[in-house]
């Protein structure tokens, strides 16, 4: 209250923020989901995919621990090859300083079958990912609770 302008309320106030900003630090960092294999990614993203009426495209960061940096939905909607572009998805990969990607989307028929689309893109984010000095941890297609898995080439 020693400075001009600053009353006993506006005193409490940054006394209080201060205090806030003590108790913040202290606080325990939040766990990162470790997502090492398709069964632990499908389970991660089912709930944000599931009962949609659109596709939509993920790509999830991760760092060398198989720890989730981010997550980001590339798009929303028919997912093309413009849509998921590598360029697009390996920016946010730099960004991020991850050391893996993966990939993940839903089929809305209910099919997780792969589509020549889906073998494509994979193929193409691979190549992407490694020009980069990353990798494509996986390409997961989420449909009515099952999983298809790139990596494992199979229906989980």
């Amino acid at each position: 209250m020693c400075y001009r302008g600053i009353g006993k309320n506006r005193a409490i106030a940054i006394v209080a923020a201060c205090e806030f900003g003590k108790r913040f630090r202290k606080t325990a960092p939040e766990e990162k989901p470790v997502l090492k294999n398709a069964l632990a990614i499908g389970d991660y993203m089912m709930p944000q995919l599931e009962d949609l009426d659109v596709e939509e495209f993920w790509a999830l960061f991760l760092n060398p621990k198989h720890e989730l940096l981010r997550r980001v939905r590339i798009c929303r909607g028919e997912v093309s090859e413009n849509a998921a572009d590598p360029r697009n998805i390996m920016r946010f990969g730099v960004l991020y300083n991850a050391t893996y990607i993966v990939t993940v989307h839903n089929h809305v028929s209910g099919n997780s079958s792969p589509t020549k689309f889906d073998s494509t893109i994979a193929a193409k984010l691979t190549q992407a990912a490694e020009s980069v000095r990353m990798t494509l941890h996986d390409h997961i297609i989420l449909a009515d609770e099952q999983y298809f898995s790139f990596k494992d080439n199979k229906k989980l």
